[in-house]
């Protein structure tokens, strides 16, 4: 795979270099590696999803239906773990999909605005949570500028 250079991030594989959006799924849940339940050290062996990572991903990006064969097939060594990622990679890939279509309509100077408006936002919050721990600890006011600090 060719690596193409970012100066904030370094060397970066070829799929990032490519069109925001088009990204295929995490690289963790390719097929054999990251790791699984530690109790499936064979195929036929009978694993556990709640035991295991990509049971995890499957608890909040699967549906209902396919969370029911993931509990089946895992505990019963009717699937493998190779296509238990593969299910789960589905998942992630049908709800990321309409996020990376989504950027990828968006100009340069279009996704820097979305980015300032929402850090103006968090900054918002973020101010209004620490002046209610402020008062719920009865923390005295400081002089931003006499303490140097940036609150």
């Amino acid at each position: 795979m060719m690596r193409h250079w970012n100066a904030d991030r370094g060397a970066l594989p070829d799929w990032a270099a490519t069109r925001p959006g088009t990204a295929p799924a995490p690289s963790f849940l390719n097929a054999g590696a990251g790791p699984t339940d530690p109790a499936r050290v064979r195929r036929t062996d009978a694993g556990d999803p709640d035991r295991c990572p990509v049971g995890d991903l499957h608890k909040v990006f699967s549906t209902p239906e396919r969370m029911q064969a993931v509990n089946a097939g895992c505990r019963s060594a009717g699937i493998g773990c190779i296509e238990c990622k593969g299910w789960a990679a589905d998942a992630l890939v049908q709800i990321l999909g309409p996020i990376q279509q989504r950027r990828a309509s968006f100009t340069p100077a279009q996704a820097m605005e979305v980015l300032r408006a929402g850090s103006e936002r968090a900054r918002s919050r973020a101010e209004a949570t620490m002046q209610e721990v402020d008062a719920a600890m009865r923390m005295p006011k400081l002089d931003a500028a006499a303490s140097g600090v940036a609150r």
